[in-house]
């Protein structure tokens, strides 16, 4: 099928997708929204891990061609759940990718050039739903859906519920702990000093991929402590998730972008900070801490030395990624919004769009009637 200069392709093995590798992470480099859950590593990755987990999927990536050249990736999968065909954005079960979207190269990024890889995208293959979940508010992807959706006259429904906090890095690191609340700039050195005089705690980066596994290890051991000092339950935890994140580590090594930051006493690691840098950003990803260690806030200051890197590199972006958590508004007062579209396209799809969005606001009347009568819940 041909749109003007472009060729559109449908890729559903997962050798093809395998093949994609360098033209993927090529074009992404080009694109105009990038960040490390949008690599050809951490999807192929996640389809490896999770493809033969997930019942009745297959995979379902559109590539857009210019000139032997590829423009432009929507990545995602099927799945067939009691009759109804859902595409899914690929990385958005299991594990929390933000900000996916379409990629595509920057003088693509118009509204028009969306709407006919969907349209492709529907020519191939059955879809009743379209559930695009880790989706910015803001974007331009956005706005292409929406018009999308009123072209074809289909129903849809948005929810942007996920908070995302980020530092926008300008100035010297001094001049930004200055802008810092009196007692949270008091509170960090007083804390770091504390741990470097008193302690000789040692800051370092993962910086050997023969260590990236036990690094890995190290992550979900101090995480799960600290959760089940608190008694709570955490989704981070399972082997699965863990080998996930084992294979992509030391893939990302590889290509220069996993930042594992870690604090040591003693030679002992009591608090880790698990990030990925990609496209002149840090993003953070996990942490994890030693709650034995919890009364002198290592998290705060293993977090504001990861933040110094930031500014010492002279990256653009901090990125908190998703999660209102009140800590990381004691570090910046930015934040961005995300959440998840669905479309219906068949009409069983549009009912079942129709049924969730009823669903939602009728839910949503009855907390406001609550409160209304006083009644907490």
């Amino acid at each position: 099928m041909k749109n003007s200069v472009f060729t559109y392709k449908l890729i559903e093995t997962k050798e093809g997708f395998y093949n994609l590798s360098t033209e993927w992470n090529d074009l992404l480099c080009r694109s105009m929204i990038a960040n490390p859950f949008l690599t050809w590593n951490w999807m192929y990755n996640w389809w490896d891990t999770y493809g033969d987990r997930i019942s009745d999927v297959s995979l379902c990536i559109i590539t857009v061609i210019e000139d032997e050249r590829l423009v432009g990736i929507l990545p995602g999968f099927i799945q067939v759940k009691s009759n109804t065909h859902t595409f899914f954005f690929l990385g958005s079960q299991f594990e929390s990718p933000d900000y996916l979207e379409m990629i595509r190269e920057k003088q693509k990024s118009d509204v028009i050039f969306i709407e006919n890889s969907l349209n492709y995208l529907l020519s191939k293959r059955r879809i009743d739903v379209i559930a695009f979940n880790s989706v910015l508010k803001d974007s331009l992807f956005l706005r292409s859906l929406n018009q999308f959706v009123s072209n074809n006259r289909l129903r849809s429904y948005t929810r942007f519920n996920k908070v995302c906090p980020f530092i926008d890095i300008n100035g010297s690191w001094d001049d930004f702990v200055e802008g810092l609340s009196k007692n949270m700039r008091y509170n960090l050195r007083r804390r770091t000093r504390k741990m470097q005089n008193e302690f000789q705690a040692e800051f370092q980066i993962v910086n050997s991929y023969d260590k990236v596994e036990q690094a890995i290890d190290e992550i979900f051991l101090l995480h799960q402590v600290w959760f089940t000092s608190r008694k709570k339950d955490d989704s981070f935890l399972p082997d699965l998730r863990k080998d996930f994140h084992k294979k992509i580590g030391q893939s990302l090594f590889n290509q220069d972008i996993l930042r594992i930051f870690q604090l040591k006493v003693n030679d002992k690691i009591i608090a880790v900070l698990y990030c990925y840098e990609y496209a002149n950003q840090l993003f953070f990803y996990q942490s994890g801490a030693d709650p034995d260690w919890s009364k002198y806030s290592i998290g705060m200051v293993l977090l504001g030395y990861v933040i110094q890197y930031a500014h010492t590199k002279r990256l653009s972006r901090f990125d908190f990624l998703r999660g209102g958590e009140d800590y990381k508004f004691n570090w910046t007062n930015q934040s961005q919004l995300m959440g998840a579209v669905y479309i219906g396209v068949s009409h069983k799809g549009k009912i079942i769009v129709l049924k969730r969005t009823t669903y939602i606001q009728l839910k949503k009347a009855i907390k406001t009637l609550l409160r209304m009568l006083g009644i907490h819940f």
